[in-house]
């Protein structure tokens, strides 16, 4: 009787193991968790007052993770092993192109932290995107996210994401759209 080896009939591997981190808003704790098992949550620590609107890892360093305070507006780095803070700065938002934070990106293809925050605009909700130096917290405006939404609403970009190739997308829950978003000016 003779055995072959068929690379198509074998299962896929499953990932085991892989870490990822959240704030439970319920408990105000930085938490753990196995992605691939994320029924079981475990509480690292505390955050206290803080209401993290916004959370990334940077340049794949994944003991630390920057967030945002929403009252503050300071960019913090929470240690994922105990949950200790350390306030980088504060998130400072332009003049009329914002009122608060809503995600953080790292973009790894170019090492650079992106930033999106809304404000609420004369003919509806507005969204921004900025880039923030996760060193000193400076933040700097790129542009208006225009470009979609609901023209009697406008656009409330809730997060933003950048994959492995340098690509952004964005989630505006106006219009429940799924974006991308161009890095260089804001535009979707």
């Amino acid at each position: 009787r003779s055995t072959h080896f068929c690379p198509r009939c074998q299962k896929a591997p499953q990932a085991e193991g892989v870490s990822a981190f959240a704030i439970d808003f319920d408990t105000s704790s930085l938490v753990s968790l196995d992605a691939t098992h994320p029924e079981t949550i475990t509480p690292v620590s505390s955050v206290g007052d803080l209401i993290l609107t916004a959370g990334e890892f940077v340049d794949e360093d994944f003991t630390q993770l920057y967030a945002i305070d929403y009252y503050s507006w300071h960019l913090l780095t929470l240690n994922t092993r105990d949950g200790t803070s350390t306030v980088v700065g504060t998130a400072v938002l332009q003049n009329g192109a914002g009122i608060n934070w809503s995600g953080l990106a790292w973009d790894a293809s170019t090492g650079t932290l992106y930033a999106s925050a809304y404000a609420q605009g004369r003919f509806g909700i507005d969204s921004f995107l900025y880039t923030i130096d996760p060193l000193t917290a400076a933040a700097t405006l790129v542009g208006r996210i225009g470009g979609i939404g609901d023209p009697a609403n406008g656009t409330l970009v809730v997060d933003i994401a950048v994959d492995a190739e340098g690509h952004m997308y964005g989630i505006d829950i106006v219009a429940d759209d799924f974006v991308a978003i161009d890095k260089a000016n804001g535009e979707a």
